[in-house]
């Protein structure tokens, strides 16, 4: 029975048959040990005797954690493995912010060198790197959710002579000259443009800090800053051709749907913080399907929300959220980084920005990590 409903899996799935072993976890492999273990209490009938979440390893030396295990009972399964490299992750992220907090410096430089540290090129304590930076992707969606949430068109039109020209002149001439040099030395006009827009951003986080620190916020200089910021994270000719679809939307029935769960929360916040937290994860997930990214489409979620009364409200509510994710997204990409790399101020969404285009196969090997290194 078992080799036929395999037998019709394969056939189903029109999969490939190939050779891969079995990995058994070297870790917590003691035999003789009777104490209590956290998996008892969930796993039912573990026909596989194995404490750890098994693994596959085939041909290239690809790594596959099994993600489904067969079993004669409706079980909740647990991935002890992930859900210690996610303490790892997160503990070590922590550590690290607070002691570039007490040094005065950028927190999220914390998280990335703590990432690095645990990481495959500093104590390579994580094992499953994938699934770590997959749960930390929300931390990107997150970010661009929160921003936004602060998004004001009303405030940009006011700045947009200097804001938009500004920041696109700036752009053009960094994509301009790194393509020609990249062309002048043989290599890619596409990744030397690329390496541009990388070299033109800027972090939102520090720059917003700063003027926040300074009460600049609302001066001149520091609207015509944040016109510029936004410019550079999301281009307002792509954004544009969302606003007038959406502009519909979130005059309409949004307002009416967030009111409604203010009403239902009287007594706690939970209920709408899941609602915004949900708004988002649906409009990201619309947006992927859409064939547009996952990266757009949260952001769109949150300027669609800023174009009610309840944005403040919200941005409120998910701050939290996003704090965590972030700090757990920035330390995920700080695995990838080797400890010995220098470590300078740099803009957090340029990480976003070329793990896309890594994605996208326009920046792709040993430029790819000389990018990674240098922007981190």
């Amino acid at each position: 029975n078992d080799a036929g409903s395999f037998n019709n899996s394969v056939a189903g799935q029109q999969a490939v048959l190939e050779t891969v072993a079995r990995v058994k976890s070297k870790k917590n492999d003691t035999k003789d040990d009777k104490s209590f273990q956290l998996h008892h209490v969930f796993n039912i009938d573990n026909d596989n005797g194995a404490e750890e979440t098994p693994t596959l390893i085939d041909r290239k030396d690809n790594v596959f954690i099994i993600s489904n295990f067969k079993s004669k009972y409706p079980v909740l399964q647990l991935d002890l493995r992930l859900i210690s490299d996610l303490v790892v992750v997160i503990v070590s992220a922590t550590c690290g912010g607070i002691a570039f907090a007490c040094a005065g410096q950028p927190v999220f430089t914390g998280y990335l060198l703590a990432g690095s540290i645990v990481g495959p090129g500093g104590l390579d304590v994580v094992s499953e790197l994938v699934q770590v930076e997959t749960v930390a992707q929300f931390g990107v969606i997150f970010l661009l959710f929160a921003l936004g949430l602060e998004f004001s068109m009303a405030k940009l039109k006011v700045v947009r002579a200097v804001a938009v020209l500004g920041g696109l002149l700036q752009s053009l001439l960094f994509m301009c000259v790194c393509g020609i040099a990249a062309a002048l030395c043989g290599g890619k006009s596409s990744e030397g443009v690329f390496v541009g827009v990388l070299l033109s951003m800027s972090s939102t986080a520090v720059v917003l800090k700063f003027l926040m620190e300074k009460n600049s916020v609302n001066a001149l200089h520091g609207q015509v800053t944040i016109g510029t910021l936004i410019l550079q994270l999301v281009r307002l000719v792509t954004l544009v051709a969302f606003l007038a679809a959406l502009s519909v939307l979130s005059r309409t029935g949004l307002p009416w749907f967030l009111k409604l769960m203010i009403n239902l929360s009287s007594q706690t916040n939970e209920l709408y913080q899941l609602a915004s937290v949900a708004f988002c994860l649906l409009v990201a997930w619309s947006s992927d399907k859409l064939g547009l990214s996952l990266e757009l489409g949260s952001f769109a979620a949150g300027v669609m929300i800023s174009t009610t009364d309840l944005a403040q409200h919200t941005l409120e509510q998910v701050e939290p959220i996003r704090n965590f994710f972030a700090a757990l997204f920035l330390a995920s990409i700080g695995m990838l980084i080797h400890v010995g790399m220098s470590l300078a101020q740099i803009g957090e969404f340029a990480f976003v920005l070329l793990s896309r285009a890594s994605n996208l196969h326009l920046v792709e090997g040993k430029l790819y990590f000389d990018l990674l290194s240098d922007k981190a």
